[in-house]
């Protein structure tokens, strides 16, 4: 089967769950002798065109990773053009990717548009909102985010949501949260759990005890691992302050941070600061391949965000690397762990209660390793690329077959 994939951003563009998804999807597709072709926004390098792993990738005129109307118009002219070469049986867009060819191609064409969901649409202002902490950006806020929301997301979401034959959710909770909002019959929707490489991301001991020694990690300390953008919606400093309380009791606690953003050099002033930097490892951004050896070296997961996320691709990693995560329960994560299974659910934004939650597995060996057994087990029958890509060739297989006997 031949499918066409519409995506502002890719691997090319940044490394974020989005992308990974999108790359494991083309990957396993591909594997599968589909063909497939990437329709995106421009190399930031100017490429216009390339092979990648057998997928076809075409970079359009168009500002690169972000929407546009040079975007809506050049995506949609090129599912017309890959369509005229030969016929495409179905078109797949990531979140709102998809907008212009809904508008301007489907009912033209007659290919079935999917369109794969992360969030919803007051869950862009929440998150909006979220990281304005101070008096001086609320004007930002006003002037920029509000009105971007009010105007131009809403007229995104409606217009994808509506032209799109069927919507897929990573969880159920942006389903749930869409269906209301703009008030579509929920049989539109349905779940496909976003999927991990489990042959990179799986328990390894050896490999934990080295990045241990590599960090000058004793062997036997409690280790905290944090993976995210540093943002402040995603609760670095909540992270540090539950630190500070677990080191009352557990004073050879560490945490490890990895990950890149704006708010890296605020933390590391921080921990400089408040004289954490010998129970601090900031080791800024790390490739795919080298994450595996962080989660090895970690005895449990924290992400104590306060952004409303969906399926926070970090959690699949660390549930199949066997580690146990400790997260705020919003939006989608209640559904990625299993409070009191594979990890622990606290209020968002509650440094005392990531504390205790922390505190309560790291001094219960026994519950801890059964929820590090329970959290692999669940990875590997939910949370497998090899299952994302199963159920998403079951599905483009269906729309595809129904759109051809209506035609």
């Amino acid at each position: 089967m031949r499918f066409v994939i519409l995506a502002k951003s890719t691997l090319a563009h940044q490394s974020g769950g989005h992308e990974i998804n999108l790359s494991h999807l083309c990957a396993g597709l591909s594997a599968r002798r589909h063909e497939i072709a990437v329709v995106t926004t421009a190399h930031p390098d100017g490429v216009r065109r390339e092979q990648a792993g057998g997928v076809d990738v075409h970079y359009v005129d168009a500002p690169g990773g972000r929407y546009s109307r040079a975007w809506w118009e050049e995506s949609a002219r090129s599912v017309r053009t890959l369509h005229a070469r030969a016929p495409v049986d179905g078109v797949l867009a990531m979140s709102l990717s998809g907008y212009g060819y809904g508008r301007h191609e489907r009912t033209r064409l007659g290919v079935p548009l999917t369109s794969w969901l992360t969030g919803d649409y007051l869950g862009v202002l929440r998150n909006a909102w979220a990281n304005t902490r101070i008096p001086a950006e609320l004007p930002s806020f006003l002037v920029k985010a509000f009105p971007e929301w009010l105007v131009l997301y809403r007229r995104w979401f409606r217009g994808a949501l509506a032209s799109s034959d069927h919507l897929v959710t990573d969880c159920p909770y942006p389903a749930a949260r869409l269906a209301r909002e703009f008030r579509m019959p929920r049989t539109k929707f349905s779940v496909i759990h976003s999927g991990t490489d489990t042959t990179l991301f799986r328990p390894d001991p050896v490999r934990g005890r080295l990045t241990r020694e590599k960090l000058g990690l004793p062997l036997d300390a409690p280790v905290l691992l944090m993976v995210s953008v540093l943002t402040r919606q995603k609760g670095a400093d909540v992270a540090l302050d539950a630190l500070r309380l677990v080191l009352r009791r557990r004073a050879d606690a560490f945490l490890v941070v990895v990950g890149g953003g704006p708010e890296r050099e605020p933390l590391r002033r921080r921990v400089e600061a408040e004289g954490l930097a010998g129970r601090v490892r900031l080791l800024g951004p790390l490739s795919n391949p080298d994450l595996p050896a962080c989660y090895n070296g970690a005895d449990l997961f924290v992400l104590p965000t306060l952004r409303v996320e969906g399926f926070p691709w970090v959690i699949a990693e660390a549930l199949a690397s066997g580690v146990p995560v400790i997260a705020s329960a919003i939006g989608g994560i209640p559904s990625a762990v299993d409070h009191e299974i594979t990890g622990v659910l606290v209020p968002p934004g509650k440094a005392v209660a990531l504390a205790e939650a922390c505190l309560g597995l790291l001094e219960d060996t026994s519950r801890r390793r059964a929820m590090a057994a329970a959290a692999c087990a669940r990875a590997l029958t939910e949370f497998n690329r090899e299952v994302m890509v199963e159920r998403w060739l079951g599905h483009l297989s269906r729309l595809a077959s129904v759109s051809e006997v209506s035609r």
